[in-house]
Order: structure tokens, then sequence, then C-alpha cells
């Protein structure tokens, strides 16, 4: 394990070094830590800058949608949902779907199908 843990980190670093530029990524969710948290804890794993865009949930027991409702239809997704992740023209929801394409981006999900299989438990694990 710290073999593959070894490699992974040597490539994250490398694609650090060639991503850490400016961005206009930007990760949406409402104003918790939630289902959002796992991919700012990749994000910030990687060193890649990101806007955290956080919308109000409005207070108990109505909990308005309200902050988010003006930008859901607004910002081009096939799926509008929370959370999104825009990633220049890349443009995902759904926080599995996210994790993934983070780990494909940054070289993180394993070179075997075994590496690839304990990399989905890992992701499962922080979403439980």
């Amino acid at each position: 394990a710290s073999e593959i843990q070894s490699s992974q980190r040597a490539r994250v670093a490398h694609s650090h070094k060639v991503t850490n530029m400016a961005t206009d990524m930007k990760l949406g969710y409402w104003k918790i830590r939630g289902l959002a948290q796992p991919i700012r804890l990749l994000l910030n794993y990687v060193g890649q800058d990101f806007q955290d865009v956080k919308y109000e949930l409005g207070d108990a027991p109505d909990y308005s949608k309200e902050t988010w409702m003006k930008d859901k239809f607004n910002l081009g997704l096939a799926f509008p949902n929370l959370p999104y992740l825009i990633d220049g023209d890349v443009k995902i929801t759904q926080s599995n779907a996210i994790l993934r394409y983070l780990g494909t981006k940054y070289h993180l999900l394993g070179e075997s199908v075994i590496v690839g299989a304990e990399t989905d438990m890992m992701i499962e694990m922080a979403m439980d």
C-alpha cells in the first residue's frame, strides 16, 4: 500500500505543478460541509485553487432555497443539482461523479483494477 501511495503522491505533486495556475474552477453547494466536503478536501490535497460557492439554505422550518434557485438553471448544468463543479468548460453535478472526475484529472484513481476498486472504496467511505 505504501508503494501505491508513494507513486500516487509523486504523480499528484507533478500534476500540482502543472495545474496549480489561475483557474475558474468553482464548487457549488449549500453553506454546510455535507456532500461537498470530500471534494473540498481533495482539491486542497492536490493544491488546486477553486471558488467555493456556498448557497444559504435559510432558517428552519422553511429552509428557503431561494439563493440556489437564482443560479440553478443559469449555470449550464446538464443535471442542475448540488454539489456542482465547473472546471472551465467542464460542468459536472453529483458528488461521486465530481470525485471521480478529479481523481482522473489528478491521476489518483490508480493504474490497476484493484487499486481503482480501493479508490472507489475510499470515495464511498468518505460519503458514509
